[in-house]
């Protein structure tokens, strides 16, 4: 009943309540805002219903009745709640994110390629100056394939060998 209605938002009020919300669902779909017992506004569809110190952000009417609606501005509050204006700066902060690492792969990856490529070449020149000749590129590919297959440590113990037992090692199909 009407009247029921109407003494309910009364007693709401007498309680200290500062708006009520009526939430019409049969007929025209709206929301009766009252902030006293006789002072009513509608509002429908995306008309903004606000309540000051209560809600932190406005919501569209639509939203007490649209499911749709409710979740997108449910969604939105969550996002307000977690720091972030919309998802659209979300999606920002994980593109950030995500360059940030890949950044951090890159220089991680050119560390560690610097540090091979500097292996490399110190092992080329101990190899040159143990046989006291320049290395064929045979012989690079050899010293290449055994720091990667033996390590370091082996690599030096191969290249630092006698010139002779060098200059066999590089003869043969590959360096152990």
């Amino acid at each position: 009943q009407e009247s029921d209605l109407q003494t309910k938002i009364a007693e709401f009020f007498a309680a200290g309540s500062r708006w009520v919300w009526v939430v019409r669902l049969l007929g025209p779909r709206r929301v009766e805002v009252y902030a006293s017992p006789t002072s009513m506004v509608t509002r429908v569809g995306m008309d903004l219903l606000e309540a000051p110190g209560i809600l932190q952000e406005s919501i569209p009417a639509a939203a007490m009745y649209d499911r749709r609606v409710a979740l997108d501005i449910t969604h939105r509050n969550l996002l307000i709640r977690a720091g972030y204006r919309d998802i659209e700066s979300v999606r920002e902060e994980g593109r950030e994110e995500g360059r940030e690492e890949g950044r951090e792969e890159g220089r991680e990856e050119g560390r560690e390629e610097g540090r091979e490529e500097g292996e490399l070449k110190t092992l080329w020149a101990l190899a040159a100056r143990t046989l006291g000749r320049a290395l064929q590129a045979e012989e690079q590919t050899k010293i290449q394939r055994a720091l990667r297959e033996g390590g370091l440590s082996n690599a030096i113990e191969q290249v630092t060998s006698s010139r002779e037992e060098l200059s066999r090692m590089l003869r043969e199909e590959s360096i152990r």
